[in-house]
């Protein structure tokens, strides 16, 4: 189950967002961040903000890691 209801409230402000879809996987993994990074323009950005959601189901010790 997925949906992009949070993306379309954050987006209402005028930030700018990716919708990531991990096609029935458990968690985030580091090829969907890439792509969707792809998918921005990064030159300006100060802040990212990468929400893992999940589900209730699989682990959640999976590190996103950080730069």
């Amino acid at each position: 189950m997925q949906t992009d209801l949070d993306a379309r409230r954050v987006s209402t402000f005028g930030i700018p967002v990716v919708q990531i879809v991990t096609h029935g996987a458990c968690h985030l993994e580091a090829k969907l961040v890439q792509d969707a990074l792809e998918r921005m323009e990064l030159q300006n950005v100060q802040l990212l903000i990468i929400e893992n959601v999940g589900n209730l189901v699989c682990p959640a010790n999976y590190d996103l890691g950080s730069r």
